[in-house]
């Protein structure tokens, strides 16, 4: 099962949904709140979802793209679920590194490694 959006794409994989963000750089705040609103729906439409948020497509993330990918954490864990990030390269990563992230998500070089980790 597969959904096309504008800035990313829901798909499964077994029990596993994955989330790929479409694009390099996400600037227009009120476009990704929608996202973000679907993406809200989704995890708490799946009790213990089992979510990877693949980044690899992801050249820059703004202040508040930061603060979703938080609030993603926050949400997964009141459904009792799991977020793990992927694929996450150059500034994109000194970014997830400089904010800490990285100590919120296990974080895997590869979409299939994120799948495999649950």
């Amino acid at each position: 099962m597969r959904e096309e959006k504008k800035y990313f794409e829901i798909k499964k994989e077994g029990n596993v949904t994955i989330v790929t963000l479409n694009q390099a750089e996400i600037i227009n705040e009120s476009c990704i709140d929608g996202f973000w609103k679907q993406i809200v729906a989704l995890i708490k439409s799946i009790p213990k979802i089992k979510l990877v948020l693949n980044l690899g497509r992801v050249d820059f993330l703004f202040s508040f793209m930061i603060e979703k990918i938080i609030s993603l954490f926050q949400e997964t864990r009141i459904v009792d679920g799991e977020v793990k990030l992927c694929e996450i390269k150059g500034i994109v990563s000194e970014i997830i590194k400089a904010t800490k992230l990285n100590t919120l998500f296990e974080i895997y070089e590869t979409e299939q490694e994120a799948i495999e980790s649950f």
